[in-house]
């Protein structure tokens, strides 16, 4: 498989993804969902760059009007991360595992700052402590959920390099 399918194929599964994640949210009692939209999102704009991003946005807020019209939805994050991961998407196929580790987990972290910093003026949500606690714990099993996969997409990555070796050998 050359790279502009693998690319192309990684932003429908990433969409699709999206699609699922969104559909089959998990609903908290201190009213907040957890539906991980965005470990799709950030790992196809570091993997893939501006195209996945852009079809990344596109998908969940398409998505987002179709399957919740009424909820609220924070652009800022999700519209930041499209713009800032891709721009380090070259520079990011060449770090380590760990490096590579830091920088989603930061761009994970930020975008919950932001997503927290810009829903207060907006919403309810943050009026007592266990919504903020709540908030906390959603972002911090997101982050792992997408850390355990972007480990296993690179053990795959290694494996097809070192099968690609053998094979030329």
């Amino acid at each position: 498989m050359n790279k502009t399918t693998r690319k192309w194929l990684w932003i429908a599964l990433s969409s699709l993804t999206t699609f699922f994640l969104m559909k089959n949210s998990f609903e908290f009692p201190f009213e907040f969902s957890f539906d991980l939209r965005q470990v799709p999102l950030i790992l196809g704009c570091l993997y893939v760059g501006y195209p996945a991003a852009f079809l990344g946005v596109l998908s969940i807020f398409v998505f987002h009007y179709f399957l919740y019209s009424d909820l609220f939805l924070n652009p800022f994050a999700i519209t930041l991360i499209s713009i800032f991961a891709p721009f380090i998407s070259q520079s990011f196929h060449e770090l380590s595992l760990e490096k590579k580790m830091y920088t989603a987990t930061s761009i994970a972290m930020g975008s919950a700052f932001i997503t927290f910093l810009t829903a207060v003026p907006f919403t309810y949500l943050f009026k007592e402590m266990d919504t903020v606690l709540g908030f906390i714990f959603v972002q911090g099993a997101t982050t792992s959920i997408g850390l355990v996969i972007m480990e296993l997409i690179q053990f795959h990555r290694d494996e097809y390099k070192i099968k690609a070796t053998h094979i030329k050998v």
